[in-house]
């Protein structure tokens, strides 16, 4: 089954700041809504535990196509990506402490490495780091304007291969938004520790 959401090689996520930053918006460079991104969880267990759950949707025919998950898993902090019917298609683990900007992604029929600067949104996707043909997929980011960069919201742009089938290509887009989860997370204990800190 072919998505509209495999069939740009570039989408741009759209996440605002502020009260509504859970309203995100996947779009083509042309400014297309073309998915969405909601919580898979109460506001509840949002307010207790942060975002774990999000599932991304095509926007015109309201089809779930993909689940990111962040399983309670402490020690080991992974990420799933898993298909509507709850099939894992990924597992992101960190990689060893000498490679704080890497993470490993597993799947039944290949690896893949994340590289990068994680924290900033900016990384590769590939098979293989030492031949550009393998690269998957790239995600950067890009500020709308000083004044939405402090107060408005933030826009990441992911470019994939050319030529990438329709798996791989919403595997690399559950990928990238596994990542930006976890950076999310991670955002959210600084803040609190430094709420605490100065409070």
């Amino acid at each position: 089954m072919t998505h509209a959401l495999s069939q740009h090689r570039t989408l741009v996520i759209h996440r605002p700041n502020g009260f509504k930053k859970n309203e995100v918006c996947i779009s083509s460079t042309d400014g297309e809504i073309v998915g969405r991104i909601r919580s898979g969880e109460s506001k509840a267990k949002q307010m207790m535990m942060g975002n774990r759950h999000i599932i991304v949707s095509e926007e015109t025919t309201h089809t779930d196509v993909l689940h990111v998950v962040d399983p309670p898993d402490f020690f080991r902090d992974t990420l799933e990506v898993k298909d509507p019917s709850g099939r894992r298609l990924a597992l992101l683990k960190n990689a060893p402490r000498l490679r704080k900007k890497q993470l490993n992604v597993h799947t039944d029929s290949q690896d893949y490495v994340v590289q990068g600067n994680l924290s900033e949104r900016e990384f590769i996707l590939s098979t293989d780091f030492s031949d550009p043909q393998c690269t998957i997929m790239t995600m950067s980011k890009q500020w709308t304007g000083l004044k939405k960069a402090l107060f408005g919201s933030a826009d990441y742009i992911l470019s994939f291969r050319e030529g990438l089938d329709d798996s791989t290509h919403l595997l690399a887009l559950g990928i990238g938004l596994a990542v930006d989860m976890q950076q999310l997370k991670k955002e959210s204990v600084l803040l609190t520790t430094v709420l605490a800190a100065t409070g």
